[in-house]
Formats: structure tokens, C-alpha cells, sequence
């Protein structure tokens, strides 16, 4: 990304940034220039250096915010591919961990016809039978949309698949099927994808056709950001539905998992329509991953053992400075996928820990609590976008919220923001 300017101008939010020697800083980041991110502090001092110098998960905060422009797009996608051996990383001492750096490198791949992919497998895959998640953008897709997902991709051994030409258009288009079937067929043999294991994932239109595809192609599930569902009857599988708290589409992606049942769910991120939420595309990932993992058995006990290690690091590092993060994941491991095995006793003497700080526990149930505003209050309000709108019911309930759970300053911003009037197509 050298030399590659960022296209946004809007500053993030005031929030804690955190170094790879564990030191943190309080600021909003304003640019990102290059390989360079600058950043007001709360001092109003004003920080440039290195993004390579945040945690990973920072570092895709800032490149998802300042979204990058076509050209380094082009980079990304003709960067030379990862080592896709399928073996985890190992440090020194053997430890099994993750690649560092940001992105993820990727190659563009021709399948036939003209339909053609952009994928990247990372070094922690399996060698065979792998899980991967298919994007569909509103426009076609580049390299940087799988590298939004390089913090998920190592942690889980996913591999990412980009569609070129399978997009933002309605059931009419056929092309869009055809191209995807193409893609599908030609990377199922060329990634050594199980069928078993394929999510489709897609955002507002491309929410949409990625539940359309997981209808045609009897998926495993998948994740629609800022959705709808339509007349659309997916497969039966896992689903998070991720939806921002004044997207004008907020109902209906509530409606997606509403209709969906018991194995979907809807995660409200802070922000609108065009907030593609680094936090929760990767949460979503390990949410689909570890589901079809650990509940369908999809995955053998060397590589559940390899995740884990992987995973169980991240929540004892990366994860230190938001605890609460890290109870909710322990708690998915140990309560709602049941795991087993030689790591178990680690992860519950980690949620032991953790469930000792009330503050985490707070952060699980406002998560729940969240879940059941967005059935209770948001499902059924409407099928389809609704602008510049506010709702009493959901106003009222998203109050009451952040009375009870306003000390997370995560769930504080939801609420807030599920008061505000939905935002409008094309609006800043």
C-alpha cells in the first residue's frame, strides 16, 4: 500500500490503540497515508508512525475506516500469494500462531467464461476439506475485499474467495449464478474446499445475493451485512446477520435472522449502511467457523487442536485490553459449541477468570440483550430499507439499554446510535 492515499476523510472515533509492545494510546485516528496512520491524541498531540506498529486487529480497524482506493486494490491483488501449504505458522519454540501484518496478499484467479475470483488461503488451512467463505460485493469484487478478513483467516484457517462478477444485482440476472457456480466449481477443486464447509458473506445488495446463493448452492450458512432478505429461502445452516444500528436497512436485516430461526443471529455494530465493521466481519467469521466446527463436526481434532492454540492467544493477548471480548468467546467455546478435547480445561480456567470481572459478564448479556431488542422491537417493523426514519418502540428500548449497559463503551455506542433516524442512500 506504500504511497497509496486513503479515500475517506472522516476521522474515527476517540478509542484506545494499542501497540505490538502493549503499549496503548487514546485518539482518533484522522488519516492513513501509505503504510502511515496519524492519530489525535485526547491531548489534541498530534501521531504519525508506522501502522505496522498496531496490534493486527487495529490495523484492519484503520484500513476498513479509511477505505483504500482502486489502485491499491490493483496491488493487493497481484501481490504474489501467500504459502498455502496448509500448515500453521510456527514461532521459534514451535508454537503454532498467526502471520503478522495487516492484509492479506491474494491472486486473481480466471475459472471459465470470464468468470473469475480473487482468493487467498492462509498458512493455518488444512490441507484438504476446507472451510472458506465466499464475498459478494455491491460492485464487483478486488483483492481488498478478502484482506478486511486477514485476522479471522489466520485464527480459523478459512479460506477467502472474493467473486468478480457475482454481485449486487436481482434474481434476474442469471449471470450473476452462472459466475458463481463457475467460481465455486473451479476453486472447490483448486482450494480443496468441502463442500460441506462453503458460507457466503456479502454486503446490502451483495447481503442479499449471498443469501440467494446460499439458497442455490445448499450452503452451510453465511453472513449478510446490511441486508435484506427478500422472497429468498436460504439452506439451513448458521447465519450472522450483521446489521449497523441507524442502517437504513436495520430492520430488515433483522428480519434475516428473525426468519431464519435459531441458528442465526443478529449483531448490531455501531454506525450505518456504509460501516463495514472490521470487529464483527471477523467475529462473524469465527461465529460461522466455530458452529460448523465443533456442532456439525465438520472438523478433525488436529486442526480443532490448531485453532484453539491459535485462538486461545488471541484471547489472552490481543484481547487483554477488552476482557469482556474474550468472556464471550469462552462462553461460545464452552456453552454453546460444547468443545471437548486436551484445551478444554484452559478455556475454563480462562472463563473462570474472566467471569470473576462483573464487567464482563455486563458485556455478554447486553450482547444477549441485544439480540432479543432486535426480534422483540426491529424484525418486524419492515422487509425493506427505511430512510431517515426513527422508531418510538426502538427508541425506548435502545434508552433503556444503555441505561443498564452504557459502561461498555461499545454497546453505549450501539445504543445511542439505534437512536438516532436511519441514514438515506448515498448520504456521508
Amino acid at each position: 500500500m506504500s504511497g497509496v492515499l486513503a479515500t475517506a476523510t472522516e476521522p474515527t472515533d476517540v478509542r484506545s490503540w494499542k501497540s505490538t509492545d502493549g503499549r496503548t494510546i487514546l485518539g482518533r485516528a484522522t488519516a492513513l497515508t501509505g503504510d502511515t496512520v496519524t492519530i489525535v491524541l485526547t491531548s489534541n498531540k498530534t501521531v504519525s508512525f508506522s501502522i505496522s506498529k498496531l496490534e493486527l486487529s487495529h490495523q484492519m480497524y484503520v484500513k476498513d475506516h479509511f477505505a483504500v482506493t482502486e489502485e491499491a486494490a490493483t496491488k493487493i491483488a497481484d501481490a504474489p500469494a501467500a504459502d498455502n501449504k496448509g500448515k500453521a505458522t510456527k514461532d521459534k519454540n514451535g508454537k503454532k500462531g498467526r502471520k503478522g501484518g495487516g492484509g492479506l496478499s491474494s491472486e486473481k484467479q480466471d475459472s471459465s467464461e470470464g468468470s473469475f475470483y480473487y482468493y487467498h488461503v492462509p498458512s493455518t488451512a488444512p490441507a484438504s476439506d476446507r472451510q472458506a467463505i465466499f464475498w459478494s460485493g455491491a460492485k464487483a469484487a478486488t483483492g481488498i475485499d478478502i484482506s478486511r478478513y486477514s485476522l479471522a483467516a489466520e485464527l480459523t484457517g478459512m479460506t477467502i474467495v472474493a467473486c468478480g462478477n457475482s454481485n449486487n444485482h436481482g434474481t434476474s440476472n442469471g449471470s450473476n449464478s452462472d459466475n458463481m457456480k463457475r467460481n465455486i466449481e473451479h476453486s472447490m477443486e483448486k482450494l480443496k474446499i468441502s463442500a460441506k464447509r462453503l458460507f457466503f458473506a456479502g454486503s446490502s445488495g451483495g447481503g442479499q445475493r449471498s443469501l440467494q446463493n446460499a439458497d442455490k448452492f445448499k450452503s452451510a450458512g453465511g453472513m449478510p451485512i446490511v441486508a435484506y432478505i427478500g422472497s429468498t429461502s436460504p439452506s439451513k445452516g448458521y447465519y450472522y446477520a450483521i446489521g449497523g444500528a441507524y442502517d437504513f436497512n436495520r430492520f430488515a436485516t433483522a428480519g434475516i435472522a428473525k426468519k431464519l430461526g435459531d441458528t442465526a443471529i443478529h449483531t448490531i455494530v455501531p454506525g450505518g449502511h456504509g460501516n463495514k465493521d472490521s470487529y464483527s466481519l471477523n467475529d462473524g467469521c469465527i461465529w460461522l467457523y466455530t458452529c460448523n466446527a465443533y456442532l456439525k463436526k465438520t472438523a478433525g481434532s488436529d486442526e480443532l487442536s490448531g485453532f484453539e492454540d491459535r485462538f486461545y492467544d488471541y484471547l489472552t493477548t490481543e484481547l487483554s485490553d477488552e476482557p469482556w471480548r474474550a468472556y464471550y468467546w469462552t462462553n461460545h467455546l464452552l456453552n454453546t459449541c460444547k468443545m471437548k478435547g486436551s484445551n478444554h480445561s484452559k478455556f475454563e480456567t480462562l472463563h473462570s477468570t474472566l467471569e470473576a470481572d462483573p464487567k464482563n459478564i455486563l458485556y455478554l448479556e447486553g450482547r444477549e440483550a441485544l439480540e432479543k431488542l432486535s426480534e422483540k422491537y426491529m424484525a418486524d417493523v419492515s422487509l425493506g430499507s427505511v430512510m431517515g426514519k426513527s422508531n418510538k418502540e426502538v427508541n425506548k428500548a435502545a434508552a433503556k439499554f444503555v441505561e443498564k449497559y452504557g459502561e461498555i463503551p461499545r454497546l453505549k455506542q450501539i445504543g445511542m446510535d439505534l437512536q438516532k433516524k436511519t441514514d438515506k442512500l448515498g448520504a456521508k
